[in-house]
């Protein structure tokens, strides 16, 4: 299930997604800032190449232009 809320915000758009279960996101990039916050589990976060263990708790933040994806680990 994806949750998208939009908010106007001094003059910029701020979107906000929720992913229930986010298994895999194959390797992309954006033209924003992106802010993951991880609310359960644990991932691997691959950002420019490097590799990175996330876990609930944890956030991290992609840069415009940065190349990156999520690879689920366990349930």
């Amino acid at each position: 299930m994806r949750n998208l809320t939009s908010v106007n915000y001094l003059n910029h758009t701020i979107v906000i997604t929720i992913e229930n279960d986010l298994a895999n996101c194959e390797e992309h990039s954006h033209t924003y800032i992106e802010l993951a916050y991880t609310v359960s589990g644990k991932a691997v976060h691959t950002l420019n190449g490097y590799d990175n263990i996330i876990s609930s708790g944890d956030y991290v933040i992609i840069n415009p232009g940065d190349v990156h994806n999520y690879k689920k680990m366990g349930n």
